[in-house]
């Protein structure tokens, strides 16, 4: 692993890029035309971005290709031709978050390195090793990781860290966010955030009372009431402070040296939909910084308030935060006001910026020998005057060229001198390359024409520019669209409507994840659970309130109850499951969304009472808690994965089955045509439920009110009036925003019998026990007695199941 320190930079566009290289970045990563987490950025072509990757090479940076969204089925085929010029032109990375690109890729492009996107949500040292062992050479961790945390992963796991240093934060942890997808269809998931946590909010409480954010609670540290009472008054005089899900910009200066030494090599700037400007500004700023680290290490590091106020003159939400390197959450992370419509620019840094990065030529340095000789050919050699400025891969071929010309005449008036020949070949124009050296030896009475001389030099350049650049080509291996339409065909073996169970290929789980003994564990669990899944004689339904136990025991088309962990605690577990058995039901228990210390230490100290409480099934959302599971012993119990472990496609379905998972639940993103597409046998469909929008590591109850340490039932109200209920489960510190009206697949039943789904789940997150009885009955009524009963629902969403998402 490299031992300095790399600063990856943004780019949206190619001006962008070049004016990151310009501004000393190290590694720049930016999306294609296709499959980039960010759609509206101005991504360039494949000619463009062709071109991007050579510049990049040719000035010493490496460049990274986002191919982070989801991919679904249908788009799987077009991956090959989409990456294959990128490939063989020499791109360094691509960034991955779904599964089944990341095995398309190790298949087709096996030495192509893979980077986990911070869309993967990896929040602990767990989830990084199973990527490492899938192939990553680097993970992006999430935003939300503190330093130890990052050091854990660092102490665990031999692969570099990312993590983001500087821009602006997501409300919600990467990954997670349905929230732009629910309300208006553009997924985060697919590059098209809407933003809509950038927008204000009225929170209430369930009765509808507003909680305004000037209002607190003596509840948060020891503040004092005169504490509370400036706070008050500084909030009135501001204004409302409804913008509850905006987060201020992160920036790290400050802690710099101890995010570095917590095991971070690449340091992440966000901002590829911002200018070139901006991003050749905070470049530059995190260039100064990170040398003087890496020359002086901590001592005498401290941050120029000047370079402070010109990052906030490039970009200002409200002021700045270490994010939560040093804090779990906090209202002083958000930017409770309005961002101003109009500011006024620091014209005097722009011009400067523009000057000195933005409208830059950039041209290396080489040097030159060219001999003349009396009715001899031209020779022109060329050799790079620093190739320690160049890339390893580069520098290493021993970059020199020789080339001849046309034959040198004789004079016939005044011979060719030396100063106006040199003149002529120094004019590299654009040309990536200047002359630092040039030297000429003229032998005899020579006459050279203008034009020879410039096509003399054009031809070497271009020679050096391909000797430079050859060491980063690859070539793909031959593959016709033939072979790749019958791999697609192929997967019928393994999912869809003819999987009867699992091939060669899905059996072979990899030796570096799980040994023969843990393999043939997963697999007895794995028949288990897929005998259970096609018993369609009930439904399955999720609990998060303890209240709801009772009557789900006692409805008689409920075959399988999931317990939310986060509020049924281990002294219920024991009786719980033998309350559902003697009842002739399936009794799982789901982990939580987000698996950090507080989950870690809450499950160790408590993984006896786990083993011993006899579940059917465990219910995982996070690849973390697939490998702790597995390290606390917990082998038998089948696994079933819950839809934000994102099965878009068949390739994703066949991984995750090599992790050990028995059952997958389907996604929340794809319509009735592609979730045939993709085939549902043996998998779970969500057709009821208040749907999780949002997974936040910050909480409404401590940004408004101050920390009660009490889960607490709240509500946003949006400027369209609608409601979204928010609830913090504190007992692993999190938020959950769902969206405002329940799916309901209520009347789709010949679509849904279409799909063949192994089994349909209903999700009761804050109804009554008599909201919920009526729920059950409709859904049982319709889809397992085939009988018309009353809709008890007045509002209800179908989600993505008729419009899915771009």
């Amino acid at each position: 692993m490299n031992s300095r320190v790399e600063i990856l930079a943004p780019a949206g566009s190619m001006e962008s890029m070049m004016a990151a290289v310009h501004a000393g970045a190290d590694a720049i990563y930016m999306g294609g035309s296709r499959f980039g987490a960010r759609a509206y950025a101005d991504n360039p072509e494949e000619d463009q971005f062709l071109k991007a990757i050579d510049y990049a090479h040719l000035h010493g940076c490496r460049l990274y290709m986002t191919v982070n969204t989801l991919v679904k089925e249908e788009e799987l085929d077009q991956l090959y031709d989409f990456l294959k010029p990128y490939y063989e032109r020499g791109l360094d990375v691509v960034i991955v978050q779904d599964l089944g690109v990341w095995k398309f890729i190790r298949e087709h492009f096996p030495d192509l390195p893979i980077h986990a996107s911070t869309q993967m949500t990896v929040t602990g040292w767990r989830s990084a090793k199973i990527l490492k062992e899938l192939g990553a050479t680097r993970v992006v961790t999430a935003r939300e990781l503190s330093l130890q945390e990052i050091a854990q992963i660092r102490d665990h796991v031999d692969v570099e860290i990312e993590s983001f240093v500087h821009g602006a934060l997501c409300y919600c942890y990467s990954g997670q966010c349905l929230l732009s997808s629910l309300i208006g269809g553009r997924s985060g998931n697919r590059g098209r955030c809407a933003q809509p946590c950038r927008l204000p909010y009225d929170v209430l409480t369930v009765g509808g009372t507003p909680l305004k954010g000037a209002i607190h609670q003596m509840a948060e540290g020891k503040k004092t009431a005169k504490t509370w009472d400036n706070r008050k008054k500084n909030d009135k005089k501001s204004g409302d402070n409804r913008y509850v899900l905006s987060l201020k910009d992160l920036c790290t200066l400050d802690i710099l040296p101890d995010v570095i030494e917590s095991g971070v090599y690449s340091l992440k700037i966000e901002g590829r939909m911002k200018s070139p400007r901006y991003t050749a500004g905070v470049v530059s700023i995190y260039r100064k910084y990170v040398d003087y680290y890496l020359e002086h290490g901590r001592d005498g590091y401290k941050v120029d308030p000047a370079d402070r106020k010109m990052l906030l003159d490039l970009f200002d939400r409200g002021g700045f935060t270490d994010g939560y390197y040093l804090h779990h959450n906090g209202r002083e992370m958000v930017a409770l006001k309005e961002k101003p419509a109009f500011r006024e620019g620091n014209q005097a840094l722009f011009d400067r910026l523009d000057r000195d990065y933005v409208n830059k030529k950039k041209q290396e340095p080489l040097s030159g020998h060219v001999t003349v000789k009396e009715g001899e050919p031209l020779k022109f050699a060329l050799w790079c005057a620093e190739p320690e400025l160049l890339l390893e891969e580069a520098a290493d071929q021993n970059p020199y060229v020789e080339v001849t010309g046309a034959e040198v005449l004789t004079a016939q008036n005044q011979p060719m001198g030396e100063e106006k020949l040199l003149k002529q070949l120094n004019k590299t124009g654009n040309t990536p390359f200047y002359f630092e050296n040039l030297t000429a030896e003229i032998s005899g009475n020579c006459f050279v024409p203008v034009q020879a001389l410039n096509e003399l030099r054009r031809e070497a350049l271009e020679q050096m520019e391909e000797k430079l650049l050859a060491p980063f080509s690859r070539v793909a291996k031959q593959e016709s669209g033939a072979d790749r339409t019958a791999e697609t065909c192929d997967k019928t073996e393994t999912c869809g409507k003819t999987e009867t169970g699992r091939t060669a290929e899905t059996a072979v789980v990899s030796e570096n994840i799980q040994d023969s003994e843990t393999l043939r564990i997963v697999e007895a669990a794995q028949e288990k659970a897929q005998e259970a899944a096609t018993d369609r004689t009930g439904l399955h339904i999720s609990l998060e309130e303890p209240r709801l136990l009772s009557t789900a025991i006692a409805h008689p088309d409920v075959s399988r109850i999931y317990l939310d962990s986060c509020s049924f605690g281990p002294e219920t577990w024991e009786t719980a499951v033998k309350e559902c058995h003697e009842q002739g039901k399936q009794c799982s228990l789901m982990l939580p969304h987000i698996f950090r210390t507080e989950a870690e230490t809450y499950f160790k100290k408590h993984m006896a009472a786990l083993k011993a409480a006899g579940f059917d099934e465990l219910v995982v959302k996070s690849l973390d808690e697939i490998f702790f599971l597995k390290e606390q012993g917990v082998d038998e119990i089948p696994l079933v994965s819950d839809a934000n472990l994102y099965v878009m496609n068949h390739l994703a379905r066949e991984q995750m089955k090599q992790l050990g998972i028995s059952r997958m639940t389907l996604p929340l993103e794809l319509n009735s045509r592609e979730l045939e597409t993709l085939g549902c046998e043996q998998m779970e469909l969500f057709v009821y439920g208040y749907l999780p929008a949002m997974v936040s590591a910050q909480c409404i109850v401590r940004t408004t009110k101050g920390c009660t340490k009490k889960p607490e039932l709240l509500k946003m109200k949006d400027r369209t009036g609608k409601e979204l209920p928010v609830k913090n489960f504190c007992r692993f510190c999190y938020n959950t925003i769902y969206n405002p009206s329940p799916l309901s697949l209520l009347g789709q039943e010949k679509l849904v019998s279409r799909l063949q789904p192994g089994a349909l789940r209903l999700a009761f997150t804050m109804e009554s026990p008599e909201q919920m009885k009526e729920i059950l009955d409709a859904f049982a009524d319709h889809f397992l007695h085939g009988e018309d009963t009353k809709d008890p629902l007045k509002d209800f969403t179908r989600g993505h199941f008729k419009r899915g998402v771009e």
